[in-house]
Protein backbone atom coordinates (compact mmCIF):
# COMPACT_ATOMS: atom_id res chain seq x y z
CA UNK A 1 0.00 0.00 0.00
CA UNK A 2 1.27 3.44 -0.90
CA UNK A 3 1.17 6.10 1.77
CA UNK A 4 -1.73 8.59 1.51
CA UNK A 5 -3.49 6.45 -1.10
CA UNK A 6 -6.31 3.94 -0.75
CA UNK A 7 -5.36 0.29 -0.90
CA UNK A 8 -6.28 -1.84 -3.91
CA UNK A 9 -8.38 -3.90 -1.49
CA UNK A 10 -10.46 -0.82 -0.66
CA UNK A 11 -10.79 0.07 -4.33
CA UNK A 12 -11.96 -3.41 -5.25
CA UNK A 13 -14.43 -3.47 -2.38
CA UNK A 14 -15.88 -0.21 -3.69
CA UNK A 15 -16.10 -1.89 -7.12
CA UNK A 16 -17.93 -4.86 -5.62
CA UNK A 17 -20.34 -2.49 -3.85
CA UNK A 18 -20.88 -0.64 -7.13
CA UNK A 19 -21.63 -3.97 -8.83
CA UNK A 20 -24.40 -4.66 -6.34
CA UNK A 21 -25.83 -1.14 -6.56
CA UNK A 22 -25.88 -1.40 -10.38
CA UNK A 23 -28.39 -4.24 -10.22
CA UNK A 24 -31.23 -1.82 -9.55
CA UNK A 25 -33.82 -1.43 -6.84
CA UNK A 26 -35.68 -4.72 -7.15
CA UNK A 27 -32.63 -6.97 -7.54
CA UNK A 28 -29.92 -5.72 -5.16
CA UNK A 29 -29.41 -6.57 -1.49
CA UNK A 30 -28.24 -3.05 -0.61
CA UNK A 31 -27.85 0.35 -2.22
CA UNK A 32 -24.59 2.28 -2.33
CA UNK A 33 -24.95 5.31 -4.59
CA UNK A 34 -21.50 6.59 -3.52
CA UNK A 35 -19.50 3.48 -4.47
CA UNK A 36 -18.69 4.65 -8.02
CA UNK A 37 -17.57 8.07 -6.73
CA UNK A 38 -15.01 6.35 -4.46
CA UNK A 39 -13.35 4.52 -7.34
CA UNK A 40 -10.15 5.61 -9.05
CA UNK A 41 -10.54 6.76 -12.64
CA UNK A 42 -9.37 3.42 -14.03
CA UNK A 43 -12.32 1.58 -12.42
CA UNK A 44 -15.11 4.12 -13.03
CA UNK A 45 -15.94 3.08 -16.59
CA UNK A 46 -16.11 -0.65 -15.73
CA UNK A 47 -18.28 0.24 -12.72
CA UNK A 48 -20.68 2.24 -14.88
CA UNK A 49 -20.83 -0.60 -17.40
CA UNK A 50 -22.07 -2.90 -14.64
CA UNK A 51 -25.47 -1.20 -14.96
CA UNK A 52 -25.71 -2.05 -18.68
CA UNK A 53 -27.16 -5.44 -19.52
CA UNK A 54 -25.73 -7.87 -20.65
CA UNK A 55 -22.32 -6.18 -20.26
CA UNK A 56 -22.74 -5.88 -16.50
CA UNK A 57 -23.59 -9.55 -16.14
CA UNK A 58 -20.49 -10.52 -18.14
CA UNK A 59 -18.29 -8.23 -16.02
CA UNK A 60 -19.72 -9.70 -12.83
CA UNK A 61 -18.99 -13.24 -14.04
CA UNK A 62 -15.45 -12.16 -14.98
CA UNK A 63 -14.89 -10.66 -11.51
CA UNK A 64 -16.21 -13.82 -9.86
CA UNK A 65 -13.88 -16.02 -11.94
CA UNK A 66 -10.84 -13.85 -11.22
CA UNK A 67 -11.48 -13.53 -7.47
CA UNK A 68 -13.78 -16.40 -6.43
CA UNK A 69 -15.85 -15.47 -3.41
CA UNK A 70 -14.40 -11.98 -2.95
CA UNK A 71 -17.33 -10.05 -4.44
CA UNK A 72 -20.07 -12.23 -3.00
CA UNK A 73 -18.56 -12.36 0.50
CA UNK A 74 -18.03 -8.58 0.43
CA UNK A 75 -21.67 -8.07 -0.52
CA UNK A 76 -22.84 -10.45 2.21
CA UNK A 77 -20.66 -8.72 4.83
CA UNK A 78 -21.95 -5.32 3.77
CA UNK A 79 -25.56 -6.41 4.09
CA UNK A 80 -24.91 -8.03 7.48
CA UNK A 81 -23.16 -4.93 8.84
CA UNK A 82 -25.93 -2.68 7.48
CA UNK A 83 -28.53 -4.89 9.18
CA UNK A 84 -26.65 -4.83 12.49
CA UNK A 85 -26.33 -1.06 12.40
CA UNK A 86 -30.01 -0.72 11.53
CA UNK A 87 -30.95 -2.94 14.47
CA UNK A 88 -28.76 -0.95 16.87
CA UNK A 89 -30.30 2.44 16.09
CA UNK A 90 -31.68 3.78 19.33
CA UNK A 91 -29.72 1.24 21.38
CA UNK A 92 -26.10 2.19 20.73
CA UNK A 93 -24.53 5.55 21.43
CA UNK A 94 -21.62 5.09 19.06
CA UNK A 95 -20.53 3.02 16.08
CA UNK A 96 -16.85 2.43 15.35
CA UNK A 97 -15.91 1.46 11.81
CA UNK A 98 -12.66 -0.42 11.45
CA UNK A 99 -11.18 -1.31 8.10
CA UNK A 100 -8.73 -4.06 7.40
CA UNK A 101 -7.33 -4.96 4.06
Amino acid sequence: MLQHQPSRTAEYMAMFRASEHAKGAGRRVFADPLAVALLPGSLRLPAKLLAVRPVGEMLTRYIDRQWPGARTSGIARTRLIDDWIGESIGQAEQVVLLGAG
